[in-house]
């Protein structure tokens, strides 16, 4: 299939993070063992990095084909400049809530945007509420499709004449962080191309697989690693 022409703008800020896993969180003034590095629990410490989102050259967005963006609740400000360069262009967007709750300002700053889709997330305790939360953003964004990654349980995608779902792939996971944004490039791979949501979901499953089975500091996986992990599953839609 033939891709798009015209570059791909994300919009996000990058982050030195270190996994440690403790046996319990320290009181204050004290510590705690590091036993080994494995999941997250975040702090974010971002001096001057949220100002400078603010002030970010967007004049490329103009000539993208696809724009990808973090709408994360410390960068609100930063992504509703962003969202607002976006329709200008009528560039189509996927908009990566990373779990975070929709503010108000920003569902009616994507309102009635073309070719819109949302992604975010829900733990694997809450993998059965990921159908809810999907057409709960749907009703209050409008996008064309609203995609729920959980964890093991895979993800599903929801429009308003659809549903779709994705499994997960079995790996023995050493950590989980960037695994949403593993995900998302994979999906966002497959709708630059034109793929279908399911094929485009996929391809996002088995990145998010890779990237969580790997040390944190290993680069994402390339695409025919993927489309062999794909292959590998039985019964899936190879990409």
């Amino acid at each position: 299939m033939t891709l798009q022409s015209g570059s791909v703008v994300c919009v996000s800020y990058l982050a030195l993070a270190e996994l440690w896993n403790l046996p319990r969180f320290p009181a204050a003034n004290h510590g705690a063992e590091i036993r080994s590095n494995h999941t997250r629990t975040w702090f974010a410490h971002l001096p001057a990095v949220v100002g400078s989102l603010e002030r970010a050259d967007l004049s490329p967005i103009a000539s993208a084909s696809f724009l990808y963006l973090d709408c994360y609740q410390l960068i609100e400000r930063a992504a509703l400049r962003v969202i607002e360069a976006g329709r200008a262009a009528e560039v189509p967007m996927l908009l990566n809530l990373g779990g975070s709750e929709l503010p108000q300002a920003m569902a009616s700053a994507i309102r009635g945007c073309a070719g819109l889709v949302i992604q975010t997330n829900v733990d694997d305790a809450a993998h059965a509420a990921a159908p809810e939360v999907a057409r709960s953003l749907l009703v209050q964004t409008g996008a064309a499709w609203v995609v729920v990654t959980a964890g093991a349980f895979g993800a599903i995608a929801v429009s308003r004449s659809e549903t779709v779902s994705a499994p997960s792939f079995p790996v023995e996971v050493r950590h989980t962080h960037c695994a949403g944004a593993a995900f998302s490039a994979g999906l966002l791979y497959g709708l630059w191309s034109g793929w279908s949501m399911h094929r485009g979901m996929l391809l996002g499953s088995a990145s998010g697989a890779l990237r969580c089975a790997r040390h944190q500091s290993a680069p994402l996986p390339s695409l025919d690693e993927l489309r062999a992990v794909i292959a590998s599953r039985p019964q899936s839609v190879a990409s």
